[in-house]
């Protein structure tokens, strides 16, 4: 894999702007439901789908593994940690070169195909940042200065869906589809300035301590033709991760 195409992999591939990850959505539509829940309710449903508000909130830190299969570039694995209050870091390894994206609280910092690190600045600090999320954009979004407004049902998959419309304080904005009778997320589309980059379909939920996780999720990219396929395929739940893991390697 040459570098060109590697560091073009670190710049666009949507695996950054899984939240926790990755996640599509067909264009609101007229509500298909007369008198559909209020935004509130339908979070509320949605929490208790996943496990219950309480085990979200129990969650301290999180390590997710999966496989990413890219289609002529080759499958990559895909590791993600997060850790409250606001720490993430993601290796993606793809052949023999691992890139890391991370936050620890303060700055955003990755490493390139050479392997050295440097700040994110522009859009990459922005999906660092949203990675943080331990819990989802829509749990507590008042407390993290989202805002969160019905966008009407949409279909996916078959299933009905009612849209939440999440904008987050730094203008970033992803539609959550959720499923009208399970009330979990098979749904995103992310925008940003005004612009379509990540749309996904999520399924194959699985409970890991007692908290539901999209197994699957499909993935189409703005810069990409080829579509993307990620399997979850390990989850733990409040693993101990010192806070060295998401601080930045000094300068080489």
């Amino acid at each position: 894999m040459s570098a060109e195409i590697t560091t073009k992999t670190r710049r666009h591939e949507g695996f950054f702007l899984f939240v926790v990850a990755i996640s599509i959505l067909v264009s609101p539509s007229v509500a298909q439901t007369r008198n559909p829940p209020s935004v509130d309710e339908i979070i509320a449903r949605h929490a208790q789908s996943r496990g219950g508000y309480d085990k979200l909130k129990s969650l301290k830190s999180l390590r997710t593994m999966g496989t990413l299969s890219l289609g002529s570039r080759g499958d990559a694995k895909l590791v993600r940690e997060i850790k409250r209050p606001n720490l993430v870091r993601t290796d993606f390894t793809l052949g023999n070169m691992t890139l890391v994206h991370a936050f620890d609280g303060k700055r955003g910092w990755g490493t390139g195909p050479d392997g050295k690190a440097s700040e994110l600045t522009g859009d990459d600090l922005k999906n660092a940042q949203e990675d943080t999320d331990i819990e989802g954009p829509i749990i507590d979004y008042k407390q993290k200065g989202n805002k969160v407004e019905f966008a009407g049902t949409s279909s996916v998959n078959g299933s009905s869906c009612y849209n939440l419309k999440v904008t987050y304080a730094n203008g970033d904005v992803v539609y959550e589809c959720v499923d009208a009778k399970t009330y979990l997320v098979v749904g995103q589309r992310v925008e940003r300035d005004g612009k379509v980059q990540v749309e996904a379909v999520l399924g194959d939920y699985r409970a890991y301590d007692g908290i539901q996780f999209a197994g699957t999720s499909d993935v189409k990219q703005a810069q990409s033709p080829e579509p993307i396929h990620y399997k979850l395929e390990k989850v733990e739940v409040n693993p101990s991760i010192d806070d060295s893991r998401f601080r930045m390697p000094p300068s080489q």
